[in-house]
């Protein structure tokens, strides 16, 4: 078939209008996320506590990328309306001199609401009273952008909109911060849902909803090594209202207590020396959920557990103290996911989270000098070491403060005195005398009220008395009797 001039321009005019059409409509198709977000902890949204951190995961972030987080909630209830974000990691790495971004917070018109970003350097930048139509907006330029803030919503609004925290980078990146982190602490708020979402500017990267309770207190049992039974007080009030059976003589178990399942409540296990065995009981119902071999004679192993991973659940560790060595698992597998050496035969040993990141480090004290040597991360590194305390002295570890970081204390059994280090500055932050020779107390330390702040309890073998102090005054808020001379205390959130 013969095609005209006329008829074959017709169809080139087609074919161009038609190409131009897709290209406007793909134009109009918003790009693909260059980036993902995803919740690394906490590892139960149905289960978060004030005080527990919050942290974003941001991977394959590109420049002109926009990062949006908006956190509501329409019930939160608050202990001094504050909300607060803090050791916050700007995610876009270091920019060129061109480039800047603004932090943007919207719908935090309500009055007395302020927005506080403190930089890593000490300088504070603050607006507050904002309307509507003068939203938060402050600019970050490339000089300030490579280091950390802290950034707290006080006064946080009680509807479906929340609170928007816009940063949006414009300008190359030069040196992308992959993965990048966003890291916020719940602070004062008690009880309520937040929802948390995370939005490229067209749609949701991240979309969950997080569960506040209130932090479960902590409360007592005993241990009566000659018969193997467990008695379980839940209330603090010296009765009993649980207890069974599991492990005791003449096999010299050892106990422990963690969130082996991480459903914000603790379970038991016992460890065998004379076979290297655990035996794990998630639920308090007297039966071996788990059992596995790891450690034992002829290596006279302490035991020790922790959030090593900071996925909420409690994991164990085997300190060595003929070689020195740890060896730690972290799922409860029998399984060894990390070992090294730190410390020695004479040392003691314990563990807390000591920067705040929900993962818990390892210290040891050396009695012969006095030193104690922290690592943070489970690197088998130093990373802080001070003088505080002597030979006789025992040793606790707490978060004396609510902030979320653990401290020490040493109790002098030889006087009753308390020395307790709230920041491991090596500097007695508060002392006091509570319990002591000639009674032959032992001691322990728990969060009795579920402010979020450890207070100490005494139990005197000799009369089976117990006295608790809430908040480190040295005062006597609560006693009783439960248990006696050879049982063996232990501490948990039960219920």
């Amino acid at each position: 078939m013969v095609t005209s001039r006329l008829e074959m321009k017709k169809q080139r005019g087609i074919a161009s209008g038609i190409l131009i059409a897709a290209f406007l409509v793909l134009a109009l198709i918003p790009p693909a996320s260059a980036y993902t977000a995803t919740l690394v902890s906490p590892g139960n949204i149905n289960y978060v506590h004030n005080g527990d951190l919050v942290c974003i995961q941001i991977n394959g972030l590109l420049e002109d990328d926009i990062v949006q987080l908006n956190v509501s909630s329409t019930d939160l209830k608050t202990a001094g309306g504050t909300f607060s974000m803090d050791n916050f990691i700007m995610p876009f790495g270091y920019v060129n001199g061109s480039a800047s971004t603004s932090l943007v917070g919207n719908n935090l018109n309500a009055s007395g609401l302020r927005l506080v970003v403190a930089r890593e350097d000490g300088v504070t930048i603050t607006q507050q009273n904002q309307t509507s139509s003068n939203p938060y907006r402050i600019f970050l330029t490339h000089d300030i952008l490579k280091t950390s803030y802290n950034i707290s919503i006080r006064g946080f609004p009680q509807n479906a909109s929340g609170a928007i925290i816009d940063f949006s980078v414009r300008g190359p990146v030069t040196n992308a911060n992959n993965p990048a982190n966003l890291n916020f602490t719940i602070s004062n708020i008690q009880t309520g849902h937040l929802r948390i979402q995370v939005n490229d500017g067209t749609t949701n990267q991240l979309d969950t909803t997080l569960m506040i309770t209130t932090k479960a207190a902590k409360t007592n049992s005993i241990f009566r090594p000659s018969t193997g039974f467990w008695y379980f007080d839940y209330y603090l009030n010296g009765v009993y209202n649980k207890s069974f059976r599991y492990g005791g003589d003449p096999f010299n178990d050892q106990i422990i207590r963690g969130d082996w399942d991480g459903d914000g409540k603790d379970g038991i296990a016992i460890f065998r020396p004379s076979t290297g065995y655990w035996y794990f009981d998630y639920n308090l119902d007297g039966v071996v959920d788990k059992s596995f071999r790891y450690g034992g004679d002829p290596f006279n192993d302490q035991i020790i557990k922790g959030d090593w991973d900071g996925d909420g659940k409690d994991g164990i560790a085997i300190f060595r103290p003929s070689t020195g060595y740890w060896y730690f698992d972290y799922n409860l597998d029998g399984v060894v996911d990390k070992f090294f050496r730190y410390g020695g035969s004479t040392d003691r040993i314990i563990v807390g989270d000591w920067d705040g990141d929900v993962k818990d480090g390892i210290a040891i004290f050396r009695p012969s000098t006095g030193y104690w040597y922290f690592d943070y991360n489970l690197d088998g590194v130093v990373d802080k070491s001070f003088r505080y305390g002597g030979s006789t002295d025992w040793i606790i570890a707490g978060d004396w403060d609510g902030n979320g970081t653990d401290g020490i204390a040493i109790f002098r059994p030889s006087t009753g005195y308390w020395y307790f280090d709230y920041t491991l500055d090596g500097v007695v932050d508060k002392f006091f005398r509570y319990g002591g020779n000639p009674f032959n107390d032992q001691i322990i330390k728990g969060d009795w009220t579920g402010d979020g702040r450890d207070g100490i309890a005494i139990f005197r073998t000799s009369t089976g008395y117990w006295y608790f102090d809430y908040n480190l005054d040295g005062a006597i808020d609560k006693f009783f009797r439960y248990g006696g001379s050879t049982d063996q205390i232990i501490v948990g959130t039960w219920v």
